[in-house]
Formats: structure tokens, C-alpha cells, sequence
């Protein structure tokens, strides 16, 4: 297994800890390339949220640090992490706020951001190849 740190946003892009096995992975949600495990649940994505750098809950921020990810690393490699289940209990709450979950508002503000500088893009351009000849 690699000794690969967590807190790293430089370099290796390692941003979480897999709950199961301890290896370091990109996004907290994504699968283990050591393991093969994926959370699931409410309680795995809570757990595997709670072992990431971009733990934001609210106005609250969990996430690990340098110095406490290495620790953790170690710890559920061997089993021996115990989880703050407080603190699990909290995202919990917060995944289940309708807050936490997209908006049907939010694809037509994402899409308003894209579809209008393409347009006007598209707009510019054929001014350029139209009119100005």
C-alpha cells in the first residue's frame, strides 16, 4: 500500500481517505482503486465526507488537515479508527436538509452560464465574418 498523504491539493491530487482500506483517492465519493469500495449509503458517505479535505457541513468545516490525515491513514489501515459518530451524525443531518440537494434552480443558473457566453461568442462571430466585409 502507499503512504500517500491526504491533504495534498499539490502535486498528487490525493484529497480523501477511503473508509475501508485507508488508501488515498481523488474525491470521497469515488471508488477505491485499491479496494474496490464505493460508498453507498447515507452512513458510507457521511463517514467517507467526514475523511476528506472538502468536509464543509453547513458553516462548519470537518475536513483534515495534513497532520491529522496522515494519522487517520494509518489508523484505518489497521482497523483502529473510530469514527465521531457526532460529527457523522451532523453531516447525516445536513445531507438531508433539502438545502444540501441541487435545485432544479441550480441547472437553469448552470446552463444560463454557459448558453449566454456562447451566444453572445456566436454573436461576436458573426458580426466579424458578416458585417465587416
Amino acid at each position: 500500500m502507499s503512504t500517500r498523504a491526504v491533504a495534498e491539493p499539490k502535486g498528487t491530487g490525493i484529497y480523501a481517505i477511503c473508509i475501508a482500506c485507508g488508501e488515498g483517492k481523488k474525491r470521497f465519493q469515488a471508488r477505491c482503486k485499491q479496494c474496490g469500495f464505493t460508498p453507498a449509503t447515507e452512513l458510507e458517505m457521511a463517514r467517507s465526507l467526514l475523511l476528506s479535505v472538502f468536509a464543509d457541513v453547513g458553516d462548519d468545516y470537518l475536513g483534515l488537515t495534513p497532520d491529522t490525515a496522515s494519522a487517520i491513514q494509518v489508523r484505518v489501515r489497521n482497523g483502529t479508527h473510530v469514527f465521531d459518530e457526532e460529527r457523522v451524525a451532523s453531516i447525516l443531518a445536513h445531507l438531508r436538509t433539502p438545502e444540501a440537494k441541487p435545485s432544479a434552480l441550480d441547472l437553469v443558473h448552470t446552463i444560463a452560464w454557459i448558453v449566454v457566453p456562447i451566444a453572445l461568442g456566436l454573436f461576436a462571430l458573426s458580426y466579424l465574418v458578416f458585417f465587416r466585409q
